[in-house]
């Protein structure tokens, strides 16, 4: 199951190579294949799309940080928001 998460992941991340800039086109494909990665790690659906559309959100315009690759940036987004989910779950119970 983690091998498959982590080939998806990386797949998606790849296609990231080159880009200047974030953008709802360019992250799109990579989205997909995240969200695939994940309901075949078997993670709900809705929770695969609320974290696919939230991450889509904060990308989408971001200019990259000197000296970081775009996938490293997306990454970054999706671990602020991670985070941000397991307070709001923590806070919840």
């Amino acid at each position: 199951m983690f091998g498959q998460l982590t080939s998806g992941l990386e797949a998606a991340w790849s296609k990231l190579k080159g880009e200047e800039v974030l953008t709802k086109e360019n992250i799109a494909e990579p989205m997909r294949d995240i969200g695939r990665a994940l309901l075949e790690a078997d993670v709900s659906l809705p929770v695969v799309r609320r974290f696919v559309q939230s991450i889509s959100d904060q990308a989408a315009g971001v200019g990259l940080i000197r000296g970081v690759k775009p996938d490293q940036q997306l990454l970054k987004v999706g671990e602020t928001l991670i985070s941000i989910i397991r307070q709001d779950n923590i806070t919840e119970t």
